[in-house]
């Protein structure tokens, strides 16, 4: 599987954010950011499990400001037959996954991709809410879709760029430090002191 690719930070404040409605909503995938291999526990058990983070603006739900919303959505980085993954790849493109072709599609391609995202909110233990995608599925047609407001931006660890690692939030910074895997650029990147005058 190629991913020839790769929210906001977290405070100890209480502030809610402006949220996005829930229910169906137009999605255009502008961000993919590679978060290296996580450490995750589900139903009990702990693992470490490669992970990859799709951000979409909203165009339909816009903040105070008249902006786009953003939503993320972080999956497992596995096109195999029971990821789920696999099925937002079909949502955005149209075309059935296959393990066949899976082993060369390249995330990269899905930028700009428009779907429907089926968002609900939960309301946190701190009264906070906030906002998560249930499901992504292809998008409805015949909707006026508005342009693209934000900038794409494509973040792979296996192709290692300081300047767009600098613009991915100090939260999410802060966890793909963690990972083996940038743990492994970090040792193979050169430091002033390697650098001649």
């Amino acid at each position: 599987m190629n991913l020839k690719f790769s929210l906001d930070t977290q405070s100890s404040k209480k502030t809610q954010y402006e949220v996005p409605s829930a229910g169906g909503n137009i999605g255009r995938l502008y961000r993919i950011i590679d978060l290296g291999t996580q450490q995750t526990t589900y139903l009990g058990e702990t693992k470490m499990t490669p992970q990859v983070m799709l951000v979409f603006e909203l165009p339909n739900e816009l903040t105070k400001d008249g902006k786009p919303m953003s939503i993320s959505a972080i999956y497992t980085k596995s096109l195999n037959e029971k990821a789920k993954l696999r099925g937002v790849v079909k949502a955005l493109t149209g075309q059935n996954i296959t393990d066949e072709n899976s082993r060369s599609f390249n995330l990269s391609d899905l930028i700009g991709k428009v779907c429907t995202l089926d968002i609900i909110n939960k309301t946190g233990k701190d009264g906070i809410v906030k906002a998560y995608v249930q499901n992504v599925s292809s998008a409805l047609k015949n909707i006026p879709i508005a342009d693209a407001h934000n900038e794409p931006l494509i973040f792979d660890l296996s192709d290692y760029r300081q300047d767009v690692f600098e613009k991915i939030p100090a939260y999410w910074q802060n966890k793909i430090q963690t990972t083996k895997e940038y743990l492994a650029v970090a040792n193979r990147r050169p430091t002033t002191d390697d650098i001649p005058f």
